[in-house]
């Protein structure tokens, strides 16, 4: 993945990406992943130049990434549940609307590189966007600080919203 454009580069974004990072206590070698992570396909669809490439398709493996760490952490945790009930607490873990929570108690919403239609629509409060956000996000952490330090992203983010799921009754 070759990204030299002016988003990716610009000093501005570098800086916000990097005060963001310090804020979560995370270390980054590579900056670029993260602001790559934070582009909405609105600006690669109006301004190509500037941004070549958005997070739709990093999600992917953030997404089975958080998959993993989730069904292993359940698997150890709830040795008494059957399948079927750690797939649901699963599900209910990864939700796009429990990960749009995540992500803007992050406040993943103020990082978004977004074109002024999707800014102007409320894009930044939008939950499918957030929600890929953050798991474009564990995509860039994943590939720039390996297996362990997006687990533990995940488990204290993430995993930590199991108790009030539950207590919640928020799964099938």
């Amino acid at each position: 993945m070759v990204i030299t454009q002016k988003a990716i580069d610009s000093e501005l974004w570098q800086n916000k990406i990097v005060e963001l990072l310090q804020k979560l206590s995370l270390e980054h070698k590579d900056i670029k992943k993260y602001i790559l992570a934070f582009i909405h396909r609105s600006i690669v669809n109006e301004r190509n130049d500037f941004a070549p490439e958005h997070n739709e398709r990093l999600e992917f493996l953030g997404d089975a990434v958080l998959e993993l760490v989730i069904t292993h952490k359940l698997f150890e945790d709830y040795s008494e549940k059957q399948e079927w009930e750690l797939t649901d607490m699963r599900s209910a873990l990864v939700r796009g609307r429990n990960l749009s929570q995540i992500a803007k108690k992050l406040s993943f919403q103020e990082y978004l590189f977004l074109w002024k239609g999707e800014e102007k629509s409320g894009g930044r409060e939008n939950d499918y966007i957030l929600a890929n956000t953050l798991e474009a996000f564990i995509w860039a952490l994943y590939l720039d600080n390996g297996f362990e330090v997006s687990r533990n992203f995940i488990l204290e983010h993430i995993y930590c919203t199991l108790p009030h799921i539950l207590e919640n009754r928020l799964f099938k």
